[in-house]
């Protein structure tokens, strides 16, 4: 920071030194501060032969748990007098304790620590959270420094800026009982605190302190409770900083509320969880305002009463504030409302238009959505409007982002959050028990109960709901279909958008987010067999800095916004589309027949299974057996299944009678879910869950198609697919490549597999037990196996140049060269293997490689054996695999979105 910075032998001593400016000193016990700062005052007389006393303005002492920065000028007289006193040959060091011993007194310690320019001083030094509050003054105090590099005659207040102002935030935890206290305090005193406020102490309140200011004609904060014996540092720590805006540039303290979402998942974020707050961002409110004001002229100004159930931060209405004349804001949370109020009352414009908060911040309590009949809290917000002579005598426009909470949590958690309230029965009624869960269902169906309440009053009335919410109910998932059917008879769907959750929203996961628009389709009877067609407009890749580049172009806002709606494309959501089990075909096993089902060979264990050996895995595998809670296999089965790591697992006959010891069949780990995309597999035995088996052409097109959609869709799909399940690809809208696809999937899963080859020993777990060998199915040339026998005469006749035959032959020259240069046509020893989950819980020497050994095998070999003569042709050979395996890949995702118009 510095580039005259010197230390020790090159500063006479001192830690740290810079010419004219500054000398640092340094102490590891926090108790130890103020030896340090008499220490750093006493550089400015210490001689001697070897160096001269040092010359600067200010002193900086750091220890554990404390930063303190003074200004020489501004040292208390008494500490002044006694490092001036101080012999200049003494040491340093020793002259610091010295002085410090004679500083006994409390009040003259406090008199110093108050002088000090930059002051971190935690209270409890012992506490595990010192390294926080060290991290966060320590880039404040990084601030101070900057000031005086650039500036050295002064170093005026800290700036608190939309950079930095969290820092600030959890700086002044320091202060309150509770981090949340910290942020309440933040954004009571924030529209008064300038370069000129200072702390001001309420005589009729002993623990009330106000900040007083400059800004908007108000001249003083809501009282400030600090407990007395912080108060000083409280003091201290406001006047060194003041929060930086520019009426210029457009940055006023609303951008600090605007960004109240990110503060809460910062510094209380097990609070935001449980009650499912995520806040709108502004820049997407203006946006969603500007939607409904082209594409949906309802006159929303004018004609409607706006009601925001679940304010937030207020971000959503705030940004409306030019289209909307009197707006009612509602929270279960107060804390939340008295966000809202301050921000509202420091607005000019809000306060003009006027708002009502409901309940009055001055009840400190909140106002429950869903707890309650919809006529009662109907009547709730007539008794709030009353003393303003206002009334409900205008349609509700229904404007919010409701909490996306799933109640399928932990009871305790929710209760340490004061997350937990019964919905009301009504409510549920209309969603259903299980999607009754999603809160956000939940205030769909008491938006539409308090519709009905006022279209009882006014029959003329047609409220409109404009509304973000996750997709699944748009869709509808299964579990929402009951409640969709009886939302669509009382609203008609109007127009929206798709947005990404994790660009608006302070999110982890990355799924669509829909606004959409919905106007009341009239009267309270519902309106039978109505049914609505959801589609929208796919703006999922939307940035951000797209928004502020288009709202930063004065004159030019519209035509770039509408740029970015024509651009994108019209999704449907539906559910129509098939699932892609479809594809599997009628399994006949003796009298039986049906679609076959997944297989799972795992489960809980009982009681009494816990601690014994009930499991197919290896004896040797002790934490399987007894630290895994789950039952997996069966000790005495006579075939072998994989876990995930390909652990070999004895399993009995299924119902379906799919087991087979010989290499007749292939198994498949398959999801539906578009999360378990990136997770399916190919294995030459059952896994544990989700399996599925191809048994001849028919099962192996479904299965080697479901695996091949789901590696080519892995990370390469439209955001609002994520909350659909996979469906079967429509050959009948292109039928000419229905064999090329096939194909392709058959080749890309020859050469993307997890199958091996083992023996699982005798008497293993338990006495009994057959000895059983695995053997590989997908060996090209092996004339016993699933592909020479079933899927290799699929690709006769085919041309050379054709991608999926070029794969095939390029796996054949793998096993070629391993089969004849590697293995020389005879079992090989592998020792170096054993380690692998395959073999390790078996004899030493059952590490034995074949000619048909799997693909992963054959891969771990090589890269154990580099220096071995028939490595480099082994190596390229695989490269080569691996380079047309991602070409065919690519084909099938050509195939399955342009040809077959997948998401079409």
């Amino acid at each position: 920071m510095f580039k005259d910075f010197l230390c020790e032998s090159d500063a006479n001593g001192a830690d740290g030194y810079v010419r004219g400016r500054l000398v640092i000193e340094l102490k590891g016990d926090h108790e130890d501060w103020l030896a340090g700062f008499y220490q750093a005052l006493h550089y400015g007389r210490y001689s001697s032969r070897e160096a001269e006393p040092l010359g600067y303005t200010h002193v900086v002492v750091l220890a554990f748990g404390f930063i303190g920065l003074w200004r020489i000028t501004e040292i208390p007289d008494f500490a002044k007098r006694l490092a001036n006193q101080t012999p200049p040959l003494e040491a340093p060091n020793a002259a610091g304790v010295a002085n410090a011993r004679q500083t006994k007194d409390k009040s003259q310690q406090r008199e110093i620590l108050d002088k000090a320019q930059f002051l971190f001083k935690e209270p409890r030094p012992q506490d595990v959270e010192v390294g926080k509050g060290a991290n966060v003054n320590a880039h404040l105090f990084a601030q101070c420094m900057r000031q005086l590099r650039d500036n050295p005659n002064e170093v005026g207040r800290a700036a608190i800026t939309l950079n930095n102002f969290m820092l600030v935030i959890e700086a002044m935890e320091a202060y309150f009982p509770r981090p949340l206290d910290a942020v309440h305090a933040f954004y009571d005193i924030v529209n008064f605190w300038d370069a000129m406020s200072h702390v001001s102490q309420r005589e009729s309140e002993p623990g009330a302190l106000t900040v007083v200011g400059g800004r908007k004609k108000s001249l003083q904060s809501e009282p400030v409770q600090v407990a007395v014996d912080k108060q000083l540092l409280f003091q201290s720590f406001i006047e060194r900083h003041y929060v930086a805006t520019n009426e210029g540039s457009g940055i006023t303290t609303d951008d600090y509320f605007a960004r109240f979402d990110e503060v809460m998942a910062r510094i209380v974020p097990e609070y935001v969880k449980q009650h499912g707050i995520f806040f709108t961002d502004l820049r997407l409110a203006r946006f969603a305002l500007w939607f409904t004001d082209t594409y949906f002229d309802a006159g929303l100004t004018d004609n409607y009463v706006v009601l925001d159930p679940a304010g937030g931060s207020g971000n959503l209405v705030s940004s409306w504030r030019k289209h909307i004349q009197h707006k009612i804001v509602a929270e279960l949370q107060p804390d939340l409302l008295r966000i809202i109020d301050r921000r509202f009352r420091a607005d000019e414009e809000e306060a003009m238009r006027g708002f009502t908060i409901v309940p009055r911040v001055a009840e400190n309590r909140g106002l429950n959505f869903l707890d309650q009949p919809a006529t009662d809290y109907y009547q709730h917000l007539l008794d709030a409007l009353a003393p303003e002579g206002r009334t409900l005598d205008k349609p509700f426009a229904f404007l919010l982002n409701p909490p996306y909470k799933n109640t399928d949590e932990r009871q305790d958690v929710r209760d340490a959050n004061e997350a937990t309230y019964a919905i009301d029965p009504d409510i549920l009624e209309m969603t259903g028990p299980d999607a009754g869960n999603e809160r956000y269902l939940g205030f769909l169906g008491q938006i539409t109960r308090l519709a009905l309440a006022q279209v009882a009053q006014y029959p003329d009335f047609q409220p409109v709901l404009l509304v973000f919410t996750p997709t699944s109910w748009l869709i509808p998932r299964p579990t929402y279909a009951a409640f969709r059917a009886r939302f669509d008879q009382h609203w008609q769907y109007e127009t929206g958008f798709l947005t990404t959750s994790n660009e608006f929203f302070k999110l982890n996961g990355k799924w669509p987010v829909a606004y959409t628009i919905w106007k009341w389709r009239g009267g309270t009877e519902a309106h039978e067999g109505a049914r609505n067609t959801i589609t929208v407009r796919d703006l999922t890749g939307l940035k951000k800095q797209d928004l502020d580049k288009a709202f930063s172009m004065a004159g030019e806002e519209d035509a770039l916004l509408s740029d970015f709606v024509t651009a994108a494309s019209v999704v449907t959501l539906g559910s129509e589309r098939h699932d892609i089990r479809v594809l599997l075909p009628e399994l006949e096993n003796g009298n039986r027949s049906g679609r076959q089902t997944r297989y799972d060979f795992s489960r809980k264990k009982k009681s009494d299974e816990v601690g014994r050996v009930v499991s197919g895995f290896p004896i040797a595998d002790k934490a399987n057996h007894f630290e895994l809670s789950r039952k997996c296999g069966d000790v005495a089965g006579m075939f072998v299944g994989f876990m995930d790591n390909l652990t070999p697992v004895r399993v009995k006959q299924d119902p379906l009678g799919r087991m087979s010891n010989q290499p007749d069949r292939v198994w498949f780990y398959l999801d539906t879910r578009v999360i378990g995309l990136n997770i399916s597999k190919i294995f030459n035995g059952p896994p544990d869950n989700r399996g599925y088996c191809a048994y001849d052409l028919a099962s192996a097109r479904a299965c080697f198609t479901w695996f091949g959609v789901t590696k080519a869709l892995n990370n390469n799909y439209p955001t609002w697919f994520n909350q659909y399940s996979l469906w079967a690809p429509d050959f009948t809208r292109a039928p000419a490549v229905e064999a090329e696809f096939y194909r392709l999937c058959f080749a890309f899963g020859l050469a993307q597999n997890r199958c091996v080859v083992t023996r699982f020993e005798v008497d293993n777990p338990v006495p009994g037990a057959p000895a059983v060998f695995v053997d590989n199915p997908l060996v090209p040339g092996y004339a016993a196996g699933f592909w020479e026998q079933v899927l290799a005469p699929e690709f006769v006749g085919q041309p050379a140049t054709d991608a999926a035959t070029q794969l095939v032959a390029a796996v054949r020259a793998v096993y070629g060269h391993w089969a004849t240069a590697v293995c020389g046509g005879q079992t090989l020893p592998a020792p170096e293997l054993h380690g692998e989950a395959y073999f390790k819980f078996f004899a030493a020497d059952a590490a034995r490689l074949t000619p048909r050994a799997g693909l992963v095998q054959i891969r771990a070999y090589a890269t154990r054996n580099t220096g071995e003569a028939w490595y480099p042709e082994l190596h390229r050979r695989l490269a080569r695999l691996a380079e047309l395996r991602e070409a065919v890949k690519g084909e099938i995702y050509r195939l399955l979105v342009q040809e077959l118009r997948y998401f079409s």
